[in-house]
């Protein structure tokens, strides 16, 4: 039972529109009360604050094993990284965002304009690999996509068809599949070209089936422009 000002140990009492607002959040929708009321919960109207608070949110919940729902899609980093045209999502969506909208308050609104897209968002599959079995080393690899090592991994458990899935016009592309097989990346996961895919998967883009021809070309120019660029840096 909490204390209030005067001393006294009742709760003080919940306005019909706080009440709502609890049960929205109760129900998953912590982002959307949150869209609404920013700078309420967090005392300013900041992505790095919106950021803080969803830290503090899992932090607590995890701390008092409460079950816990996370309010982000597990893939948005990527989505965000896949939006705004970096090369990977180790960053972090807030990083991400603030690279191209550094002003703290628009940066608020192009988080909630990427989740909504992100929500809308509809798959369209360019290409796909069907029976590819798994890999005996599974490649770790650099931001810049090179190679650092070889992880000795079992062999794989099955077979499964990979589907290579465009959203809109922006580069790169996600993987998406079911398997059991241990030994491969995640499935949903972003790629921006093409040679980190087929280092990934220990396969060859001749190799797949391709469904959207004109996208997939934009894939293989998007390729080589990467490759003349590591090669200026070189």
């Amino acid at each position: 039972m909490g204390s209030r000002r005067d001393g006294t140990n009742q709760e003080p009492m919940k306005t019909q529109d706080q009440k709502e607002r609890d049960e929205q959040i109760r129900r998953g929708q912590l982002l959307d009360v949150l869209r609404v009321r920013t700078a309420m919960y967090m005392g300013v109207r900041k992505l790095s604050a919106l950021s803080s608070f969803l830290d503090g949110w899992r932090f607590a919940l995890d701390v008092y094993d409460i079950e816990f729902i996370d309010p982000l899609p597990r893939d948005f980093h990527d989505w965000v990284a896949y939006r705004l045209h970096f090369h990977g999502s180790t960053s972090g969506y807030k990083n991400m965002i603030l690279e191209r909208v550094p002003d703290e308050n628009e940066a608020v609104d192009r988080f909630f304009e990427l989740l909504d897209e992100y929500r809308m968002r509809h798959a369209r599959v360019v290409a796909r690999l069907s029976a590819v079995a798994g890999r005996e080393y599974f490649l770790r690899f650099k931001s810049d996509g090179t190679t650092t090592e070889n992880i000795p991994r079992p062999l794989a458990l099955g077979t499964y068809t990979l589907n290579l899935i465009a959203y809109t016009n922006d580069p790169g592309f996600f993987v998406q599949f079911k398997s059991d097989d241990p030994t491969v990346p995640p499935s949903g996961r972003f790629y921006p070209v093409l040679r980190w895919f087929e280092r990934d998967f220990g396969t060859e883009r001749d190799k797949l089936e391709v469904l959207d021809v004109e996208t997939f070309q934009r894939w293989i120019t998007d390729d080589e422009q990467y490759r003349r660029a590591l090669n200026r840096k070189s």
